[in-house]
């Protein structure tokens, strides 16, 4: 995966739907900025998770995802718990600093925590646990998959670097294709509800797919903008909370900005994650996955 954690984000949405509809196994394919992602929804744990990851004790899984793009495979998995979100939280603070993991980072605020980690014998795989608390439950998600981990350290065998006529020369062929002309225009599927979630003025829809699932749709939507990645995110927040709907969490790491909405009347869930994209210099590449009930 280019964007593992982007994308493992996206299927975090999903996961908590295939938790609502029962927890039947369900496969699909899911289409991103980056090439289509083949899904598979349920209840239970998938067979390939790791089997000496820490899980705390006593805890209820809740939902999962097993994604697979480009023969690397991620993983999202929600589980809920009794017990406090500071015990949970230092449960993986200490857990995740044991081998075969070791802890890359911790964030804290008064929303909750989000606990990095990678492996020790492969850092190019890993991810994340955050938790959360509300309405006297613990749910703490962990998120992880291949080029998910830190980036190589100065430790790495140092290549040798090019002349300046050779730099230059690389620059000018890696930004070749980012003029190449803009994508062409997708139209949104007829029933995507853009009072929910709205499209800003100006952008081009490149992608738009959509698929229903016991009661609930489910619309994989992804655009190009000149607006920045803060500024949609900005734009979201401005439009989305309202009606039932509220923003339930929010990421930023290197560039990438995304927000979750819930609406837990209505089973409402909604993912917004924001991009420079890669290709098409100049532009941010949003991927929104929605789901509401039908």
């Amino acid at each position: 995966m280019k964007r593992v954690l982007l994308v493992l984000g996206l299927l975090g949405l999903l996961a908590a739907a295939s938790a609502c509809g029962g927890g039947d196994d369900e496969e699909f394919t899911l289409p991103t900025g980056d090439g289509e992602v083949e899904v598979t929804t349920g209840g239970d744990l998938p067979d390939e998770f790791p089997d000496d990851f820490p899980i705390f004790e006593d805890a209820d899984l809740t939902g999962s995802v097993r994604g697979e793009q480009e023969g690397q495979t991620g993983f999202f998995v929600t589980w809920e718990t009794d017990a406090s979100a500071e015990d949970v939280t230092d449960f993986y603070k200490e857990a995740l600093d044991k081998d075969p993991w070791k802890t890359a980072g911790t964030f804290s605020s008064s929303e909750g925590a989000l606990i990095s980690f990678t492996r020790v014998d492969n850092e190019d795989f890993g991810g994340g646990v955050t938790v959360s608390g509300a309405d006297g439950k613990t749910q703490f998600v962990v998120f992880m998959g291949e080029g998910a981990g830190i980036a190589p350290t100065d430790e790495t065998e140092e290549e040798e670097q090019p002349t300046p006529t050779e730099e230059a020369a690389q620059e000018e062929e890696e930004q070749a294709p980012a003029q190449s002309g803009l994508p062409d225009e997708t139209e949104l599927p007829g029933d995507y509800p853009t009072d929910v979630a709205p499209i800003p003025d100006g952008a081009r829809v490149t992608e738009a797919s959509s698929f229903t699932s016991d009661g609930q749709a489910t619309f994989a939507i992804t655009y190009l903008t000149e607006e920045d990645a803060e500024a949609i995110v900005d734009f979201y927040d401005g439009n989305v909370p309202g009606d039932g709907w509220s923003e339930t969490g929010s990421f930023s790491s290197d560039g990438d900005v995304s927000a979750t909405y819930g609406n837990e009347a209505e089973g409402g869930s909604l993912v917004v994650t924001a991009s420079p994209s890669d290709a098409y210099e100049g532009y941010t590449e949003v991927i929104i996955i929605l789901n509401v009930a039908q």
